[in-house]
């Protein structure tokens, strides 16, 4: 396999300017080891398969429609927001609705949203990348804890700390809000990464 045709498949489903920069990274290498050795080795020798490279760049850089998806303010802390309380109000739905009203139990996720819209006012002057992020970091836990009062709620008093002990709740909650926050940052180091390569200003 010629060199050229290694780095195009190497990085390809990177953003252009990560592309280059990452091919004119491998090119120099490859030249110096051709130097050094006095002759040219193939670069499956020299830097493993073009899939093993590939899937390890992916796991480091965002694709380019990923880098467009955040350099507009989304990030995947909104989607994990949404699904996390869908999830946990789905969860908590039919224990509350059997001792609390209807408009009680609607209380979550009314919470929820003025909770999101006080963080969407508080950040409102950073910049539009660190901003949505800092949103995550506050939201998806919140997202995740909301259930627990509705959940007590719905239990006899004498029976509430008991309940909320034998039924998983709490390490439940831990492990889902522990799961978003590794994704979130995995996700923003991934981030951080291609905008360095790309040179573009996150504001």
């Amino acid at each position: 396999m010629t060199l050229e045709r290694w780095l195009a498949e190497a990085t390809r489903g990177l953003p252009a300017a990560a592309r280059l920069r990452l091919e004119s990274e491998y090119r120099a290498h490859w030249e110096d080891e051709r130097c050094d050795a006095g002759h040219a080795s193939s670069p499956d020798e020299l830097f493993g398969s073009p899939l093993t490279v590939r899937l390890a760049l992916r796991r480091l850089y965002l694709s380019p429609r990923q880098l467009a998806w955040r350099l507009g303010g989304l990030s995947p802390g909104m989607l994990v927001n949404l699904l996390g309380i869908g999830a946990v109000f789905a969860l908590t739905l039919g224990p509350a609705l059997e001792r609390l009203a209807f408009w009680t139990v609607l209380t979550l996720p009314a919470l929820a949203a003025t909770l999101f819209g006080l963080a969407s006012v508080a950040t409102r002057k950073l910049e539009r990348v660190r901003r949505s992020f800092v949103m995550d970091v506050v939201c998806v836990p919140l997202s995740f804890a909301l259930p627990t009062p509705l959940l007590l709620a719905s239990w006899p008093t004498g029976q509430r700390l008991n309940g909320l002990l034998a039924s998983g709740w709490p390490l439940a909650l831990l492990g889902l809000g522990a799961l978003g926050l590794g994704v979130m940052l995995w996700h923003e180091a991934r981030f951080r990464r291609t905008l360095a390569l790309v040179g573009v200003a996150c504001g």
